[in-house]
């Protein structure tokens, strides 16, 4: 539940009778003891045609689903960190994602920011996304550059000097 994938489907329900646009919505991972009650929100707002839930994806199949996507959405109540946004920002996919936790600062000025418990502002988020070419490309160029700045071996190496500093520092208090 803490994904939240029910207030974005509700976001697009919401988009498709209010702005009259359908947005289709492709999802990869475990389908877990939270899938029947999407699956039932899936069939209370009519969205079997426009919502995909694929399970559990071979790394070809997700690169080839990150290269045609339009947008990423994470619209998670609580991320410790966000591994699709940074997928999807290595590719230069634009994003939104929710304003909870770290990911605001995992994405700075490279998504859009909503609450998760504000559908209106989430499908507002995506509509903006969906439909604005401009905002998309200022934002894939965004999200590539912080993807360059946030390299696994930058993050090795800034590990690394951390625990170099840490082995390297006078023990403080506690036993010998």
């Amino acid at each position: 539940p803490h994904k939240n994938h029910i207030g974005l489907l509700r976001a697009l329900a919401w988009l498709r009778t209010r702005k009259r646009t359908t947005v289709p919505l492709v999802c990869t991972g475990a389908l877990n003891g939270h899938f029947p009650a999407i699956k039932a929100e899936i069939r209370r707002l009519d969205l079997e045609r426009q919502v995909h839930f694929l399970g559990y994806v071979s790394p070809a199949v997700l690169k080839v689903l990150l290269l045609n996507a339009r947008c990423m959405v994470v619209p998670s109540r609580f991320e410790a960190g966000s591994f699709p946004l940074m997928e999807a920002f290595s590719t230069g996919i634009p994003s939104a994602t929710s304003n909870v936790t770290s990911l605001p600062a995992q994405v700075g000025d490279a998504a859009l920011l909503f609450s998760p418990d504000d559908v209106p502002g989430m499908a507002m988020a995506v509509h903006r996304l969906w439909t604005d070419e401009k905002l998309r490309a200022l934002l894939a160029g965004r999200a590539l550059e912080l993807a360059a700045e946030r390299t696994w071996m930058k993050t090795a190496r800034g590990y690394h000097n951390l625990y170099r500093q840490a082995a390297e520092a006078p023990a403080s208090g506690g036993a010998r």
